[in-house]
């Protein structure tokens, strides 16, 4: 049962940081960067709400922290990777498919 807290609180630690942390600074004219910031805050958004889910202990979440981990590095590394906005505004309607990409990258390792 240690070892279930000891998991979920270093889940909780990586949460705040990929979802807290701070974040790269976008690059391009101010319109792209405002355009790409509301992306990648909804895009943040949504990955945030998934773990959150998945660490409550009420509803069908019961405290289940498998997955989270790999889900924030994925969200991690993706946000980190592209500071460009001109990536974000591209690829708004791939970020899905971006993220599973690199999760199935960090769980095949």
């Amino acid at each position: 049962m240690k070892l279930a807290v000891t998991q979920h609180e270093i889940i909780k630690s990586q949460y705040y940081v990929v979802v807290e942390g701070d974040l790269p600074e976008l690059t391009g004219s101010p319109k792209q960067i405002k355009w790409a910031e509301d992306i990648r805050d909804e895009y943040i958004g949504k990955y945030q709400k998934e773990v959150t889910f998945k660490l409550s202990n009420d509803g069908r979440g019961k405290g289940d922290v498998k997955g989270c981990a790999p889900v924030l590095e994925a969200v991690s590394n993706v946000t980190n990777a592209h500071p460009e906005a001109k990536w974000w505004i591209d690829n708004r309607y791939n970020l899905t498919s971006v993220t599973g990409a690199e999760y199935r990258a960090i769980v095949n390792k």
